[in-house]
């Protein structure tokens, strides 16, 4: 097995793991929202709430952070919800979270990765050192 295909495997295992990893914590999120002790619009919205504690309160994906001229600190684990997949072949609007349906539970949706106010910085800042 060349070099490449042993990354590339690694990195397929990892996705894997955090994509397993979001699926059991969404269906915490999920009986917290049916028994109401989460209230939230969506499950993302229930994952951002449970995310937001020690001071985690804005979260945006890295490249909105950096149309806002901040950057990633170096190190930081982002914080992974549920991305809105596009139906391929008729092209049709993304399909929502709000929208899934109790059969659609492991209907393959896109981890989308998040990063919090506390693990971002000025770019200016970082420039200058």
């Amino acid at each position: 097995m060349s070099f490449t295909k042993t990354v590339k495997s690694a990195a397929q295992d990892a996705y894997q793991i955090r994509r397993d990893e979001l699926k059991a914590l969404s269906r915490i999120v999920k009986m917290g929202m049916k028994t109401g002790a989460i209230d939230a619009a969506s499950v993302n919205d229930g994952l951002i709430q449970l995310y937001s504690v020690d001071g985690h309160e804005v979260f945006n994906t890295f490249y909105q952070w950096k149309a806002l001229g901040k950057s990633i600190i170096k190190g930081s684990k982002a914080f992974a919800v549920w991305g809105s997949p596009h139906d391929a072949k008729s092209h049709q609007q993304p399909v929502t979270p709000e929208t899934e349906g109790e059969d659609d539970e492991f209907k393959y949706w896109p981890l989308c990765y998040l990063f919090s106010n506390l693990q971002v910085t000025d770019t200016v800042s970082v420039q200058a050192q």
